[in-house]
């Protein structure tokens, strides 16, 4: 009689674990070009619904409201001005800075003073981390995003 041990041998294993290894390796590349997307996905929505308040904010009040670049606190002005205090754009350790940016009849950036010769603006959205890797634009109703 003849025994036979019950189990794998080694190349058995090394062959299903560098399997294991490759399928994981595809996955995750996978897995974070999907949540790449899914970020860039609420940045534009969140532009746009910004770019509707700000068309709102002009018709009731007259005036665009703009944010200034280098404000730490650009996305709670957005939310007390434009959205009545509503917390829609993240404030506590935000994944993106939105700011608002008025231009000029001629379509140059201009500062943000009530008495400029405000004709427009546009909308960006810079990432405050290494996990939000693209700054996105809004103007005249086109939205991208870019490295």
């Amino acid at each position: 009689m003849h025994l036979r041990f019950l189990g794998f041998s080694l190349s058995e294993l090394l062959i299903s674990i560098s399997i294991v290894g490759l399928l994981a390796s595809i996955g995750i590349g996978f897995y974070s070009n999907y949540i790449t997307q899914a970020h860039q996905s609420v940045v534009l929505n969140n532009l746009k619904l910004i770019s509707l308040s700000m068309t709102e904010h002009y018709s009731e009040f007259g005036y665009y409201f703009c944010t200034a670049t280098d404000s730490e606190s650009s996305n709670v002005d957005i939310n007390m001005h434009l959205f009545n205090g509503s917390q829609i754009l993240e404030q506590e350790k935000p994944t993106y800075s939105y700011y608002v940016h008025l231009l000029s009849s001629d379509n140059t950036k201009i500062p943000c003073l009530p008495d400029n010769d405000v004709r427009n603006f546009f909308l960006e959205a810079i990432p405050t981390n290494s996990e939000a890797q693209r700054r996105c634009l809004y103007k005249n109703g086109a939205s991208n995003c870019a490295n």
